[in-house]
């Protein structure tokens, strides 16, 4: 038989269970409130200015006050960009992990080099397309960008949403940001 205080301790159990189901199904019908925060006029994600290293620096290249330098071959603006951004080189990371929008490109035996400060880091994949760019604005957060590998025209850095459907997850806390994780990749990198 149970006693007065376990009864309390049942029922009060069974109450916090109800609450945490219908929580649970209200908040899967509308969505996380930090992903919808994105939205708000207040935040303005995709549209409000930047003030982060990588938009510094296309304002600055588009003032003539930075000049970026293609090196034709394997690295394109890599080392100007580094440079630019005060990344070193010595960071690098070499990930492996078919986990970029340039997917095609990386494996084990191309892997994506990702090279990084306090304010930025760089994704690099020789023969890649695009260098890319995950920059932390004060008021944003993490934002994303490329910059295509071309001498043709002005090097334009670009705010790139694809990247969005990666770095705003769970363990972002659904807002843009970065994230470590550990994976166990098969010999192609998938």
């Amino acid at each position: 038989m149970l006693g007065r205080c376990s009864r309390r301790s049942v029922h009060l159990g069974v109450l916090f269970a109800a609450v945490l189901a219908y929580g649970g199904t209200v908040a899967a019908q509308l969505g996380s409130p930090f992903s919808m925060a994105r939205l708000h006029p207040a935040i303005d994600y995709t549209n409000r200015p930047t003030h982060d290293a990588v938009s510094e620096l296309a304002r600055r290249v588009s003032a003539g006050e930075v000049t970026l330098r293609f090196e034709p071959g394997e690295h394109g603006y890599l080392r100007s960009v580094l440079d630019a951004l005060q990344v070193v080189p010595d960071s690098q990371v070499l990930v492996f992990s078919k986990t970029s929008f340039q997917a095609s490109r990386i494996g084990p035996d191309n892997p994506r080099a990702l090279y990084f400060n306090d304010r930025v880091s760089v994704g690099w994949i020789r023969g890649g397309d695009y260098m890319e760019f995950a920059a932390v604005d004060p008021e944003q957060g993490a934002v994303f960008y490329t910059l295509r590998q071309s001498a043709e025209g002005a090097p334009q850095f670009e705010r790139n949403a694809s990247c969005l459907s990666c770095h705003v997850a769970e363990n972002t806390r659904d807002v843009p940001g970065m994230f470590a994780g550990s994976i166990y990749p098969n010999p192609a990198g998938n």
